[in-house]
């Protein structure tokens, strides 16, 4: 009850604050924040003489005098709002037991009492590899008895624009740090996304085989429509497409790389999947390590009237999971930083029922990281060239 009183008074003083404005507007007075007095003052001399009576005229006119009756009841109405939006703030932390935040909002003055700053129990960082240090901390001064850091440093750390600050360690998220002074860790070692076999690759690769399935096989197969065969097969739901003829270009507009080839191969698995299964567009998503690639593949699915398909970098997705993962590799001279062992980890953790990898297998192989994933697929049987030649 209290809560609404004070959302009530709040909405009151922000109509009074409107009508105010509104006044200041129709005075079309010269704000504080204007030079106010630089017809009247001299910053050597001070007040000229001969413009004192025109200043004493400037503010003995009645819409100077309303003007600053106006100003001061704004300040005083403004000053009262942010007090009942501090105190409504506090009713509702009071009254809640769980409050969902980014770490930058828990800076806000929302999150401050007439004590300071207040105080949870608990606070609990999710995706806490992926943070700075400094943006961690703003959270942190609210804690008062237990901090819980969530998160894996087998995957993409805080982006670091400069590279100086990379090297000095800026990048090292708190999580990472914590790990590197051999902090005591939980490992959640039970994963409930991913169709079993889908696991197996990164499990070896990335975690020890130390991670196990919560979901069966049968849990992660998509229906298949009448007269359709399905494209994968159902223990192993993933394939890697081999585009040979494929050319990686570097985009005129950025250093970002493109292959359109990938991209037709691409569009026509996505119509393909489409017609096989019962899936709406928002099922697939499509990730790729370059900003260009991405560009380019929307821009084909749009010329096709598909829109609800997601297409974004690895980077980007990372935290995110769709029930179908289309990942195109780009590259086909050399493959440039998509050897990079926690993007590629990113990269093959996010789709929970099917996974297709468009690549140049020959590029693929030839890099010391990527050919161990190759040989995976082979053994798998699971290496087939294109799409539209099945």
């Amino acid at each position: 009850m209290d809560r609404e009183i004070h959302m009530q008074c709040l909405n009151q003083l922000q109509s009074i604050l409107q009508n105010l404005n509104q006044k200041i507007n129709e005075y079309k007075l010269t704000t504080p924040n204007d030079n106010l007095f630089e017809q009247f003052f001299d910053a050597e001399t001070g007040f000229r003489k001969n413009d004192f009576d025109a200043f004493q005229q400037y503010f003995i006119q009645p819409p100077r005098i309303n003007f600053i009756n106006i100003y001061s009841t704004k300040n005083e109405v403004k000053n009262k709002a942010f007090e009942l939006y501090r105190i409504t703030y506090s009713k509702i932390f009071q009254e809640s037991q769980i409050i969902v935040s980014t770490c930058s909002t828990c800076g806000d003055r929302r999150f401050k009492d007439k004590n300071g700053y207040t105080q949870f129990d608990m606070c609990l960082l999710d995706e806490s590899s992926q943070c700075i240090e400094p943006e961690q901390l703003i959270p942190i001064i609210h804690v008062s008895q237990k901090l819980v850091l969530i998160g894996d440093q087998k995957q993409l750390g805080p982006v670091i624009q400069s590279q100086n600050l990379t090297e000095s360690g800026f990048g090292l998220s708190l999580f990472q740090r914590l790990l590197n002074c051999k902090f005591p860790f939980t490992r959640l070692n039970i994963q409930y996304r991913m169709h079993p076999a889908l696991i197996e690759y990164p499990n070896k690769k990335f975690y020890e085989g130390s991670i196990c399935s919560g979901v069966q096989a049968s849990d992660r197969l998509l229906p298949v429509r009448e007269n359709n065969a399905p494209i994968v097969q159902d223990h192993f739901p993933s394939q890697m497409i081999h585009v040979q003829n494929g050319q990686e270009e570097q985009s005129l507009q950025s250093r970002s790389y493109l292959n359109r080839q990938e991209c037709e191969e691409t569009v026509v698995l996505v119509n393909k999947l489409l017609n096989t299964y019962h899936i709406t567009e928002s099922d697939i998503s499509i990730i790729t390590p370059y900003a260009a690639q991405r560009h380019l593949i929307r821009n084909k699915l749009r010329e096709i009237n598909i829109t609800d398909i997601e297409v974004s970098s690895v980077d980007e997705f990372q935290g995110r999971e769709n029930k179908i993962i289309i990942l195109s590799f780009v590259r086909s001279i050399r493959v440039g930083f998509t050897n990079d062992v926690k993007r590629l980890n990113v990269s093959l953790t996010r789709a929970q029922y099917q996974l297709y990898i468009i690549c140049n297998v020959n590029c693929l192989y030839r890099d010391r990281e990527l050919k161990e994933l190759v040989k995976f697929y082979r053994t798998k049987k699971a290496i087939t060239n294109y799409v539209n030649n099945q």
